[in-house]
């Protein structure tokens, strides 16, 4: 391949998940390196709204250690992985009222544990792609350095609910995205 296009690049930095800007940086660099393995010289063709992004900057320059550097540090700040471990609680349902109704349920459940020095609850909120196939989504995320604890508490305090069975409530332990 001599030629290698890449358009919207900065697109997935909009995302709010945690891992948005180590996606594009990958994304970006791996489509890079296909460019130019042959004998012919090969060339990049990056189109994006946002070309002093940092992100986008350092994936032009494949500044491997500089991404790193900048992407860990915010990743301590934020208590992300791998300076903690995720747990994301999804209720989902066609009825609004009932994932919301759910969700708080659980809410309440998990806040009877707190404060807790070593955890982080965030939520609940609608999840950012709030409706899919009809489905109303809301979630919860746990950020924890007790990763046993919770699973725990889990186990023996929610997986018991009495819920409806027009809901659907997913627990992902290291959820791989947050949308």
């Amino acid at each position: 391949m001599t030629l290698v296009g890449v358009l919207n690049a900065g697109i997935g930095l909009g995302l709010p998940d945690f891992r948005a800007n180590e996606r594009v940086f990958s994304l970006l660099t791996q489509v890079a390196g296909r460019a130019g393995r042959s004998k012919l010289k090969g060339e990049v063709l990056i189109e994006t709204n946002a070309p002093d992004h940092p992100v986008i900057r350092m994936a032009t320059t494949q500044n491997y250690i500089q991404f790193y550097e900048s992407e860990i540090l915010v990743r301590k700040d934020l208590f992300y992985p791998p300076f903690s471990r995720l747990v994301r609680i999804v209720s989902r349902s066609k009825d609004e009222g009932l994932s919301l109704e759910t969700i708080e349920l659980v809410f309440g459940v998990l806040k009877k544990f707190f404060p807790s020095k070593d955890t982080i609850l965030l939520g609940p909120a609608p999840c950012p792609f709030y409706r899919i196939d009809s489905n109303f989504r809301n979630h919860i995320i746990l950020k924890t350095s007790s990763l046993n604890f919770w699973r725990g508490i889990l186990k023996k305090e929610v997986r018991p609910l009495k819920l409806s069975k027009k809901v659907y409530l997913e627990i992902d332990f290291d959820p791989l995205d947050l949308v």
